[in-house]
C-alpha cells in the first residue's frame, strides 16, 4: 500500500484485485501517512520485511514512515493466541467504539456500533463509514 518499488509492482501481479482499486485505497492511506497523524498506525510484519525487498526506494520508505507512532500487528494476533480474543477486547469495554466489519462482528458486540460492509470491496462503502463515524463521534 506505500507503492514501494518493486514490492508493490510484486504485489499487484500476485494480486486479484485490480490496480484502479488498489491505486484508489493506497492514494488514501498514503494521504492519511503523509499526514503524520497523532494516532498510532497498526502494520503487520510483512511491512518491515518488505523493506528489504525495496532497496531501490528504502530512502523514501524510511521518510515515509519516520516519526509514526507504529504499532505491529503481530502484537494483536500474538495476544489473541496466548491469552484469547478478550486480550484483545477487554480494554475496549470502557469506551465507546465503532466497529465496521461482515454483519457476523456485529453477534461480537465489540462497540456500540457497527457498520456492516462486504467482505470484499468494501472500500466501495467508504462515504457510508465516514457518515457513520461523523453520527458515532468516539469520545
Amino acid at each position: 500500500m506505500l507503492q514501494t518499488a518493486p514490492y508493490y509492482a510484486q504485489y499487484m501481479k500476485r494480486s486479484k484485485y485490480s490496480y484502479p482499486e488498489v491505486n484508489a485505497i493506497s492514494q488514501k492511506l498514503l494521504a492519511i501517512i503523509d499526514s503524520k497523524p497523532t494516532y498510532f498506525i497498526g502494520i503487520d510484519s510483512t511491512t518491515l520485511a518488505g523493506v528489504g525487498t525495496i532497496s531501490p526506494d528504502y530512502a523514501s520508505f524510511q521518510k515515509r514512515i519516520s516519526g509514526l507512532n507504529l504499532v505491529y500487528g503481530e502484537i494483536f494476533n500474538a495476544a489473541t493466541v496466548m491469552r484469547g480474543i478478550s486480550a484483545l477486547t477487554a480494554p475496549l469495554k470502557d469506551r465507546r467504539v465503532l466497529t465496521v466489519g461482515p454483519d457476523y462482528m456485529k453477534k461480537l458486540k465489540w462497540g456500540e456500533h457497527h457498520v456492516t460492509v462486504p467482505s470484499r470491496s468494501c472500500w466501495s462503502e467508504e462515504a457510508r463509514v465516514v457518515l457513520a463515524v461523523a453520527e458515532n463521534p468516539i469520545k
